[in-house]
């Protein structure tokens, strides 16, 4: 799988912007106060606001699935770099440290 880098790093620069816009705990749940890294990633993505009311999103005609599976393929990485970056605890310095990992080894 190859790594979306544009979007990581877009999505980075705006967590890193907009901080009171980031809210890393709200990982599967709603985006009320704020979106994780997956809820700006596919925001940016699809050129859109954040889905704030519910942790689904509609991929095609009468088809959900959740925001973190579709950031995930929209970043291009694994489950298990999803499962890091996506990580509910993660500050933006654990953000840019997997965002890091994950690009330099999309280059080995």
């Amino acid at each position: 799988m190859k790594p979306n880098i544009p979007l990581m790093l877009a999505t980075l620069a705006h967590v890193e912007a907009h901080p009171e816009q980031h809210n890393q705990r709200q990982f599967l749940y709603t985006c009320r106060s704020g979106c994780c890294f997956a809820g700006w990633a596919l925001a940016i993505h699809r050129r859109q606001e954040p889905i704030r009311d519910s942790p689904f999103i509609e991929v095609a005609s009468h088809r959900m699935d959740r925001v973190e599976a579709q950031a995930r393929k929209a970043l291009g990485i694994t489950r298990r770099q999803a499962g890091d970056l996506f990580e509910p605890y993660n500050d933006l310095e654990d953000l840019g440290l997997f965002v890091e990992r994950i690009i330099e080894r999309a280059f080995w």
